[in-house]
């Protein structure tokens, strides 16, 4: 991955906004999360990784669902994740521990070291680590994760008039997606179940700020070495507004795709 892509991510309270407003503008009242989890029995899971953990935008629902004497380990390239990440766990009166490392094709962490694992819209960055995933995850353990589907891509491009060819989105999410998860992950486990969590961003005219706040966050993986880039920015929320103009609202198909994985195959990245 690119070094610039993860500067949107480092600025914690612009994420954290970034969450928010997605949550704000979402068409169905439950969040990914709560569909991620629903069902799962989780209270005898002690250790608990998330992968790519952010500023912990899942980790508390997670944590809040497993044993209360359990450790939950989360580990980002981001160190400015660390504090946020801490707080959320502290919340739910278990304890944490953060590693800042870049995550690739190996994890640093034994064999059957987890009860569950979590990657949160993040396994597309390090997709080569589903092997070791299950390798760490113990025989009885759970790895779940959430992606994107490629139709929140195709909204942003047609959104913004911007190409296909040249967006690092394209090749990023297209390398762990709803379209494809299944087929990735069923080689290192034994049982993939997939839920679809239908969703859709709507924005109307007196909600242009949001939009174009939200528009700007996704723009360095619209088009490359363009974080903090004015003229790009302007040109592309421009193109924004054009649309508005023309539609009245705009309305971004974000369906995402939440996968519960069971018994893992660690012989299957031998």
């Amino acid at each position: 991955m690119e070094f610039n892509l993860l500067e949107p991510y480092r600025d914690v309270p612009h994420h954290q906004m970034i969450s928010g407003i997605i949550r704000d503008f979402s068409s169905n009242d439950r969040t990914p999360g709560e569909v991620l989890l629903d069902g799962l029995d989780l209270h005898n899971a002690h250790t608990v990784l998330d992968l790519g953990c952010g500023f912990g935008f899942m980790t508390e629902s997670l944590a809040r669902r497993v044993a209360r004497n359990a450790c939950i380990t989360g580990i980002d390239a981001c160190e400015t994740n660390d504090l946020s990440f801490t707080a959320a766990v502290a919340r739910t009166g278990r304890c944490s521990r953060f590693v800042c490392d870049a995550i690739e094709r190996t994890l640093p962490f034994d064999r059957c070291s987890f009860d569950v694992v979590l990657s949160s819209y993040s396994l597309y960055f390090f997709v080569e680590a589903i092997a070791d995933i299950a390798r760490i995850l113990r025989k009885d353990g759970c790895f779940i994760a959430i992606s994107h589907n490629m139709d929140l891509i195709d909204a942003l491009i047609e959104l913004t008039g911007l190409s296909h060819s040249r967006a690092v989105l394209t090749s990023v999410f297209g390398s762990f997606c709803g379209e494809n998860a299944v087929s990735l992950l069923s080689p290192h486990f034994s049982h993939v179940e997939e839920v679809t969590y239908r969703n859709r961003l709507c924005f109307r005219k007196e909600n242009i700020g949001a939009l174009m706040t939200y528009v700007k966050h996704k723009l360095p993986f619209l088009l490359p070495g363009t974080f903090n880039r004015r003229d790009v920015e302007h040109d592309v929320l421009e193109a924004v507004l054009t649309y508005f103009e023309t539609h009245g609202e705009v309305v971004i198909q974000k369906d995402d795709c939440c996968f519960r994985c069971s018994g893992p195959r660690p012989e299957a990245s031998r």
